[in-house]
């Protein structure tokens, strides 16, 4: 039975991630899954240390935040590569699904400019529609997105128009050169127009979604796509409520599901070269992710368990 191990990050300053590496190589069947808070500067170190341990071969990095897919994957480990200095082949993969990716953003763009509030930031709802726009420009997903592109619900959008016209040619850029282009067309996008294609995107990708969640969760599915189709939103549909129920429902409930499906597919990947995982998430993400390894039949061992086989290697 494959075993997983996870940890909740709480490492201080000046570790020493060699003893991470050392005791990974030993264990190669273990995955390492580090809980993070993404504020706090021991956790940040802590990263980088396994970040460049990952660029530099020794062990393999699933990385919160980075797509499951070779063009991104690739992208990213050079420029790590570059920043670091790095040589041999890095072992850095995404746990994120670019298809869900899209479809999380859309819901919450959505939730965020249909509130009455308005309590988003300017350069937050651009950065927003920077993660909505980006996948549909990858060539990776494009296979997902043959009925989006077909869709005569989005004819009449101007952002749609422009995707479907110019996304060959953006796909030949680079992330930078992209950035530039879109950066400089969304700024003619109203609100508007967003709201209507996050709502079609949405719906048209919904789907999809549904045969990649368990069963159970449907009706959490079908709770986010009635949010969509209210004017005035709920409490429970506002993306920024005090409360984070939408939030939790979407990147957390259903968002969890695809995690732990590549974290399985990364540790297969990892298992052939012979590397051991480590997988840093945010500490909100640990609990879901740890109950759907253990219904995969995986062991989860906790903090305490590292600890103690730590304490053993070190004697």
């Amino acid at each position: 039975m494959n075993r997983i191990l996870i940890i909740v990050t709480f490492f201080t300053i000046g570790f020493d991630c060699n003893f991470l590496i050392g005791n990974s190589i030993e264990n190669p069947r273990i995955i390492y899954l580090c809980g993070e808070d993404h504020y706090y500067n021991d956790d940040e170190r802590f990263k980088r240390s396994i970040i460049k341990s990952a660029s530099e071969g020794q062990l393999v990095f699933a990385a919160e935040g980075l797509m499951r897919e070779i063009a991104s994957e690739k992208e990213i480990s050079k420029k790590i590569q570059n920043d670091l200095g790095s040589k041999g082949e890095a072992y850095i993969y995404g746990v994120e699904d670019p298809l869900f990716h899209v479809f999380q953003k859309s819901l919450t763009l959505n939730s965020s400019l249909r509130s009455m509030k308005k309590r988003q930031a300017d350069w937050d709802l651009l950065l927003q529609k920077q993660e909505i726009i980006f996948p549909f420009i990858r060539q990776s997903i494009q296979k997902f997105l043959t009925d989006f592109w077909a869709n005569e619900s989005l004819i009449s959008n101007p952002i749609f128009v422009y995707l479907k016209m110019y996304k060959d040619a953006l796909m030949n850029k680079s992330i930078v050169a992209q950035a530039t282009t879109l950066s400089r067309r969304m700024k003619s996008w109203a609100d508007s127009d967003w709201i209507d294609f996050t709502h079609k995107t949405s719906l048209i990708l919904s789907p999809m979604i549904a045969t990649q969640i368990p069963a159970e969760k449907i009706h959490t599915l079908e709770f986010l796509l009635s949010c969509i189709e209210d004017f005035e939103l709920e409490d429970n549909c506002d993306a920024h409520a005090k409360s984070f129920f939408f939030m939790d429902r979407l990147h957390l409930d259903l968002r969890d599901d695809f995690i732990i499906n590549n974290l399985e597919e990364i540790y297969s990947i990892a298992n052939t070269k012979k590397k051991a995982v480590v997988c840093i998430l945010g500490y909100a993400h640990i609990e879901g992710v740890k109950a759907g390894l253990e219904q995969k039949g995986f062991v989860v061992l906790g903090r305490e368990e590292f600890l103690e086989s730590g304490r053993k290697s070190e004697l």
